[in-house]
Order: structure tokens, then C-alpha cells, then sequence
């Protein structure tokens, strides 16, 4: 029996060995697919393809920004071209940088000292993989500070990682693309507004708030930029993303709120000057009032602070809305709701931020009364809110997409990150001065004119999106991970 095997073994061994050393690459791949192939083992299989590489900047720029090179190609960058070559000229005579210049040159030196920070993980200077891993260490109290994060609560995250983690967010996340997609429409919808070109309009705004926000950015003596960088950082960096969405509900709720604009065109009040102001007048009466009420105040004592906040409501807007006609038209929700949104303004103007937003925002506030004695910005605030079928701007859309955007990012990744540039801005003297010079810049009334339809172009056409997604790759390095 074994010697039959042995016999039988022989000549297949040999047939076996005769069929592999014929087998050329050519032949294998001839027969795949028979029997026969089993002698060929893998050769001549062909081999799987590389995992294609998402397109970077480093490769095809052209596939990145895409948007971008259809305006381009299309000619529809002539207005931006017109643009830039304007704000590439700087005062005739000056020694300075031009300002485009100089704003470009300090963005370029912040994220070279972003990038100087100390590694998060390790001397690869990688960032830690996930949002509530940064979150976790932001809130690590017993952690090391270090350098400009030597401040509780942001220690030991190095801020170049944290604009790449709020890119993520932007980009990457599903959830958050396509926030900033709904928003989108709407900023596209309020430059159109802020040109004067929306069809229904009866009466030109536009001159009135470009000659106010030019008022503003001239006057040096009574508004200083630093109030305004002061007063975002003080409220971001203080505001836990599980507060802002509350405050955004509480204002999202008013907003829908059907008698919310019937209360705000038919609100009246004494002006206290023996005129009565109705509706819209009454609403840039009631600001007002409210920023002269603030300016009194010791900001050292939030509570006091705010408790002459809420008599300002208490003295004008809840007597109106109880008056017994006024109960019947609005109900008694509307008045709810305001209160509700003033509850969740407590907690933050109140808390241990409050003597430093106060503080910000009297300076801000006193800024605006000085020099917008006619209340053009109130105004605009007020148009904004009850004229959306003018406009075609729904104040409430904003709101509910930026709530949204807060309850998607619960890590708080894109506010660490604002208050990360917002300081940087804040104590660079040269940052302050380029961004105010190129914003008197373009509040030039005919600069202005050519400038915001051409960032209704950018925005309109998702180039904004374009360049966000050029930065992110170069910020990676032309690398993805996945």
C-alpha cells in the first residue's frame, strides 16, 4: 500500500513541479479563474490598487478650490480684483505697510507663535485625536501651564492644534458642514440687505450705517478697538457651551414668538421728553436708555448691574405688555419668554466674568451713544428683526443655526479657539492697528460700495468654504489622517 502511494506521488510531483516552473506572470494570469491556477499561488494576480489620496494643496490646488477657479475662469473675480488693488494701496506718502499688507504679515507672525507652543502629546508635536480629549485636558486643573496657556483652565493645549480641531468641526464633521451650509444663505441675505439691494426696500439705509461704522472706526478718543476684542474674549471665554445654548434657546424662543414683532411695532412709550415714541423709535429709545443705564453703573457690583438692567424691563417693557388690551393681543407667553431669556443672562453677568464683561461693555456701549446719538444701529437691529419679509433675513434662522452649531461642538472647541485668536488680536498693539486701519479702509463709502458685493460673491459661491478647506490642508501639512 505505501509503496502504491509512493509510486503515485512520484510522477504527480514531478507534473506539479514541470506546470509551476511554466507558469511565466502572463501564463498565471491567463489562467485565473481554473483549476490550474492553484500551482500559480499569487502570481499573476493583480495587485489591489493604492487607496486613492483626497486631493491636497500640495497637489492640485484646482481640486481644492474648486469654487474658486469657476469664478476665476468665469471672470467673476473682476470685482475682487478691483478690491484688493484698492487696499493694496496704503495712505500716499506713508512709510507703513499698506494695510492689506499688514494685516496678512500679522496673521502670518500669530500663527508662527501658535505654532511655537509646546507639543500636547509628545516632541511629534501631534495634537490630541479628539475634541473631548483637548476638552478633558482644557478642564484639568491639576495640569502644568506653560507659556500663553498658562491660564486655568487652558493649560497644556497648543493653540495651532486647537485651529485644526475647530477646521475639523467645520469641515470634516457632517453635523457641522452642514450648519455652516444653512447659515451660508443667510449671510449671503444680509450683505444684500447692508447694500441696499434687496427688492421691496422703500427707504436707503445704507449710507446711514456706513457712515455710522465709519464714525465709529475714526473716533479714536471715544472708541478704542481693544473694548471690542476685550468684551468677546470676556463673554466667550467665560461662556460653557451647555450656557450659550440655553441663552440661544431662550432668544430662539422669543424670535418665533408670532406676538413678539406685533409687541415690537406697537410698542410705545414716553421718551421723556414730552414726545411719545411708537414702534420703531420706541425700540432705539429703549436701547438707548438701556446704554445710558449701564454707563452709570459700578461694574465691581454685577448684581447691582444687572438688577438696574432688569428695572429698565420692569419700568417700560412688562407694564406694557400687562396693560389689559395689550394681554389679550400678546398673551402672557411673550412676557414668560423675556424673562426666561433675562434668567439665562443672570447667570453669566452675574458669575465671576461679570466685573470684566461689564466693564467691557460700558466702554463698548459708550462708544456706540457717543457717536450714534441718532440710534442708526438700533435701528437696523429693529428692521432685521421685524421687516423679514423685506429683508428676507430670519434673525431666528441665525439664532437656531448657531444653537445648533453650539449643541454640535459640546467640547466648545470652536469658542477655545475664537478666544485663542481674540487674545492674540487683543494684546498685539500692531494687530489692533492693522485690523482698524483696514477696516477704515473699506468702511470708505466708495470702497464699501465695491467691497460687500463682492463678499456677497464669496460667500454666495461657498469660496469662503474654499479657502477655509486651503487652510486646513496647509495647516495639516498636505497630510490626512483619517
Amino acid at each position: 500500500m505505501h509503496r502504491r502511494v509512493r509510486h503515485v506521488s512520484v510522477p504527480l510531483a514531478a507534473l506539479l513541479g514541470v506546470a509551476v516552473l511554466s507558469c511565466s506572470s502572463d501564463a498565471c494570469r491567463d489562467m485565473q479563474g481554473t483549476p490550474t491556477a492553484l500551482v500559480c499561488g499569487g502570481e499573476g494576480t493583480v495587485a489591489p490598487a493604492a487607496p486613492a489620496q483626497p486631493p491636497s494643496a500640495c497637489t492640485d490646488l484646482r481640486v481644492v478650490m474648486p469654487n474658486f477657479y469657476k469664478l476665476l475662469d468665469s471672470g467673476g473675480l473682476s470685482g475682487l480684483r478691483a478690491v484688493v488693488a484698492s487696499l493694496a494701496n496704503g495712505p500716499a506718502g506713508s512709510p507703513d505697510l499698506p494695510p492689506l499688507s499688514a494685516v496678512l504679515n500679522v496673521a502670518v507672525q500669530g500663527l508662527n507663535v501658535f505654532a511655537d507652543d509646546p507639543p500636547e502629546v509628545d516632541a511629534q508635536h501631534r495634537c490630541l485625536a479628539t475634541p473631548q480629549e483637548a476638552a478633558d485636558r482644557a478642564a484639568d486643573g491639576s495640569c502644568s501651564g506653560h507659556g500663553p496657556n498658562d491660564v486655568p483652565g487652558r493649560c497644556n493645549l497648543n493653540r495651532m492644534c486647537e485651529v485644526r480641531r475647530a477646521l475639523d468641526l467645520a469641515l470634516k464633521n457632517q453635523a457641522g458642514a452642514a450648519i455652516l451650509e444653512r447659515l451660508r444663505p443667510l449671510i449671503v441675505k444680509l450683505l444684500r440687505y447692508v447694500e441696499g439691494k434687496l427688492p421691496g426696500e422703500t427707504s436707503d439705509h445704507y449710507d446711514d450705517l456706513g457712515t455710522a461704522l465709519r464714525a465709529m472706526a475714526q473716533s479714536e478718543g471715544v472708541c478704542d478697538p481693544h473694548d471690542l476684542y476685550g468684551l468677546l474674549d470676556a463673554v466667550l471665554s467665560s461662556l460653557p457651551p451647555a450656557q450659550a445654548s440655553a441663552q440661544l434657546g431662550a432668544a430662539y424662543a422669543i424670535l418665533t414668538d408670532p406676538s413678539f414683532k406685533k409687541f415690537l411695532h406697537d410698542f410705545t412709550t414716553n421718551a421723556g421728553d414730552g414726545s411719545t415714541a411708537i414702534g420703531r423709535d420706541g425700540f432705539i429709545f429703549l436701547v438707548q436708555f438701556i446704554g445710558k443705564t449701564l454707563a452709570g453703573q459700578n461694574p465691581n457690583d454685577p448684581g447691582a448691574v444687572f438688577g438696574q438692567l432688569d428695572s429698565v424691563l420692569q419700568k417700560f417693557v412688562y407694564p406694557f405688555l400687562e396693560q389689559p388690551a395689550n394681554q389679550q393681543k400678546y398673551g402672557t407667553q411673550l412676557e414668560d419668554e423675556i424673562k426666561q431669556l433675562s434668567a439665562t443672562a443672570k447667570t453669566l453677568l452675574t458669575g465671576p466674568a461679570g466685573p470684566r464683561i461689564f466693564a467691557e461693555l460700558q466702554k463698548v456701549v459708550g462708544c456706540i451713544g457717543d457717536v450714534d446719538k441718532q440710534g442708526v444701529l438700533a435701528g437696523a437691529l429693529y428692521d432685521l428683526i421685524i421687516s423679514q419679509d423685506v429683508t428676507g433675513i430670519s434673525l431666528a434662522d441665525v439664532v437656531k443655526a448657531l444653537k445648533d452649531f453650539v449643541d454640535v461642538d459640546k467640547q466648545g472647541t470652536l469658542n477655545r479657539m475664537l478666544v485663542d485668536v481674540l487674545q492674540g488680536i487683543e494684546n498685539d498693539d500692531r494687530a489692533v492697528e492693522a485690523l482698524s486701519a483696514l477696516t477704515l479702509q473699506i468702511l470708505d463709502d466708495n470702497l464699501l460700495r465695491k467691497t460687500i458685493p463682492v463678499l456677497d460673491t464669496l460667500v454666495d459661491q461657498s469660496v469662503v468654504l474654499d479657502l477655509l478647506t486651503l487652510l486646513d490642508d496647509l495647516l495639516y501639512g498636505c497630510k490626512h489622517p483619517a
